[in-house]
C-alpha cells in the first residue's frame, strides 16, 4: 500500500478547502402542481351542497355562486431559503355560457410582524375551456419585486358560477441549495 507524502496530503487537503471556499450559494426554480382536492374546499358548510370535489377538478354543480378556498404551500418555507415566485390555477367551464370567475389571492399571514396584501383577479371563462388561468407573481404585491410577501403564504377565495370550477394549481418558487 502506497501512502501520500504528509506535505502532499496537506496540500491537496487545503486546495481542496480554496475550492469549495470559492463556489457561490445555487438557487434552483422549482414547481409543485396539484388537483384542487388536496388544497381546495368551500369556504362555508353553505357552499358544501353546491361544490363537488371531483377526482380532476372541484367544480360548482348548483344552481348559485360558491366560494372556494385554496391554501398553497410556500415551496420549502422561506426559513429555509425558499420564496414563493409565481402562483396560478386553472379553471374550467362546463355550462353553455361564458362565466366571470373572481378571486382574490392572499399574500402573508396574520401576525404582529406581517400584514397580508390582498390582491383581486377576474377571468371570463368560455363554455368548454378548462385552460383559462388566473396568476399571481411576486411583483403583483407591495414591496416584494422577487418573491410573495409573509414567507411565500398563499390563498385563494374564488367565488365560482355554476359550472365552473377549479382544474389545477401551480407554485412556482426558487430555493437556495446552497454551494
Amino acid at each position: 500500500m502506497k501512502f501520500l507524502h504528509p506535505m502532499t496530503a496537506i496540500g491537496i487537503a487545503i486546495g481542496g478547502v480554496l475550492i469549495a471556499g470559492s463556489a457561490h450559494a445555487v438557487t434552483q426554480p422549482r414547481q409543485s402542481v396539484s388537483l384542487p382536492t388536496n388544497y381546495c374546499q368551500a369556504a362555508l358548510p353553505a357552499f358544501e351542497g353546491l361544490i363537488r370535489k371531483r377526482p380532476l377538478a372541484v367544480q360548482n354543480e348548483g344552481q348559485a355562486t360558491a366560494f372556494i378556498t385554496c391554501s398553497y404551500p410556500s415551496g420549502e418555507g422561506r426559513f429555509s431559503g425558499s420564496v414563493t415566485t409565481r402562483v396560478w390555477q386553472y379553471f374550467l367551464n362546463n355550462s353553455e355560457a361564458d362565466i366571470t370567475i373572481n378571486c382574490t389571492g392572499v399574500s402573508g399571514q396574520s401576525s404582529f410582524t406581517d400584514t397580508p396584501q390582498f390582491i383581486i383577479k377576474s377571468l371570463v371563462v368560455p363554455p368548454g375551456s378548462i385552460t383559462s388561468e388566473i396568476s399571481w407573481f411576486a411583483s403583483d404585491f407591495a414591496g416584494a419585486p422577487a418573491v410573495f410577501p409573509g414567507q411565500g403564504q398563499f390563498s385563494t377565495s374564488c367565488a365560482i358560477p355554476p359550472g365552473g370550477g377549479l382544474r389545477q394549481a401551480y407554485v412556482n418558487s426558487d430555493t437556495d441549495v446552497g454551494n
